[in-house]
């Protein structure tokens, strides 16, 4: 049992309040410049796509070169593939100085190859690639089945009246992806045929919010998202996290006929639901009230083990009776 004795905020489940939002969130990953040395700057690389559009499990056959400056080594050269809607780096699997291989896209992107060098890495060349997300009953349809289709989940969210089903064996590792869109008319499902708790959707990056149902540009109407597992990796002891910024998996900003049921979400910082209605311009007229406040629906959820700590150390209480106390020694 930790010695620390913590006062625990309330996490909300789903509040309704007024917020004006000022800028659309970004997927992107901010990212330091790599340092510039001179075989970085003297290197060469180029990579080449046979297919620029392709049918989701289509594949393209890839070619790629590096030559190293004169004088220099790389310690490894690979080709990777940068997915567009999350601007995550995914390993392809091509590796060498050259090579032709084929490759199969899970999402839209580019592909690039990358040196290391001692101290350094540098990108180099880019073969965008556009993937089509198959359409089964006038709606694109997709199935997660594999850890890997991180960036093919993300953009399947991100495009309107879009039918998601996530595999029930399947935890999907959502790290360092934060702020995703989910279009319009979107579903994700979880199938529990196979796995009564539903598949599971994770992250160990505390993003300060997880996905956006609606942006400050317009609303997301008729979203239904059931069956899944929101992992948020909160610490066993949430002392562990304090001081951290809250973790938010949902917000949801002025939008109707959204239903968030039969899910189950734990170790989260923040909010599981979190909902804004700022109206939108220009006359900002709020779309959530009162009398039709059944337009966002969230029910039959298992939310649990969501804390976040206010204050981790010592009890005030005993602290300020024990011998010697002062305000700094009992923190």
């Amino acid at each position: 049992m930790s010695s620390r004795w913590r006062r625990l905020g309330l996490v909300p489940v789903a509040t309704v309040v007024a917020l004006v939002v000022t800028a659309t969130p970004s997927a992107a990953i901010p990212t330091d410049p790599p340092p510039s040395i001179p075989c970085t700057d003297t290197s060469t690389g180029q990579v080449s796509s046979t297919q620029s559009s392709l049918t989701l499990g289509q594949p393209t056959t890839v070619t790629w070169s590096f030559t190293p400056g004169s004088g220099c080594t790389a310690a490894s050269v690979e080709v990777l593939f940068l997915d567009q809607t999350s601007q995550v780096a995914i390993v392809t699997g091509l590796t060498g100085a050259s090579g032709t291989s084929s490759y199969t896209p899970q999402s839209t992107g580019a592909l690039f190859v990358q040196a290391v060098f001692p101290g350094a890495f540098r990108n180099y060349g880019s073969a965008p690639v556009t993937v089509v997300l198959p359409v089964v009953n006038g709606k694109p349809t997709v199935g997660i089945t594999r850890a890997d289709q991180r960036g093919l989940f993300a953009q399947a969210i991100g495009t309107e009246d879009a039918v998601v089903w996530v595999g029930g064996l399947v935890d999907l590792d959502l790290s360092y992806m934060h702020d995703l869109r989910v279009a319009p008319g979107v579903q994700i499902m979880g199938d529990r045929s196979l796995n009564p708790r539903g598949p599971r959707l994770f992250t160990t990056t505390f993003p300060p919010r997880l996905f956006w149902i609606g942006t400050g540009d317009g609303p997301s109407d008729n979203v239904h998202i059931s069956g899944l597992r929101f992992d948020g990796e909160e610490p066993d002891d949430p002392c562990d996290s304090a001081g951290s910024n809250d973790s938010t998996v949902f917000t949801v900003i002025s939008s109707q006929h959204v239903e968030i049921d039969h899910n189950e979400f734990y170790g989260w910082r923040g909010s599981d639901v979190d909902i804004h209605d700022p109206g939108f311009a220009p006359d900002h007229t709020g779309r959530i009230n009162r009398d039709n406040a059944g337009t966002m629906w969230v029910h039959d959820n298992f939310m649990h083990d969501n804390k976040h700590p206010t204050y981790c150390g010592p009890n005030p209480a005993t602290c300020s009776s024990s011998p010697g106390w002062t305000a700094r020694s009992c923190g």
